[in-house]
């Protein structure tokens, strides 16, 4: 999941991937970093297979 946050920065996190709990991200400047980081994350966790993330 991702979001516009009211600072100007994009903020992500992957909800139910480690367990029970929700996995953040962190805050980043460029939509494209936060959507090269859930890519990468989401390969570790689910195999190269997961498919990319795009945010427009």
């Amino acid at each position: 999941m991702f979001r516009h946050h009211h600072h100007g920065r994009w903020q992500g996190w992957i909800g139910r991937i480690a367990g029970n709990k929700d996995l953040y991200l962190g805050k980043f400047i460029f939509s494209i970093r936060l959507a090269g980081t859930m890519t990468a994350v989401v390969e570790d966790f689910l195999g190269a297979c997961a498919g990319t993330f795009i945010l427009v």
